[in-house]
């Protein structure tokens, strides 16, 4: 969803917090890098079942 239509409001949200780990991955260039990695989980009280567009904002995580 492109991020202007956050705002509008009859946007609304639904979703859940992931439960990450913090690993260290070997890179060739450096030696190691650390990085997050899902570990299957949600967090218990991490729900947001009807969240206005509004209150949320998109970014991009991907690596370059």
């Amino acid at each position: 969803m492109p991020p202007l239509f956050l705002v509008e409001p009859n946007i609304r949200i639904q979703g859940q917090v992931m439960k990450l780990g913090l690993i260290m991955q070997p890179d060739d260039h450096q030696g190691s890098d650390w990085d997050w990695e899902w570990n299957g989980g949600f967090e218990s009280k991490g729900v947001f079942p009807d969240l206005e567009g509004r209150f949320v904002q998109q970014v991009n995580l991907s690596k370059k």
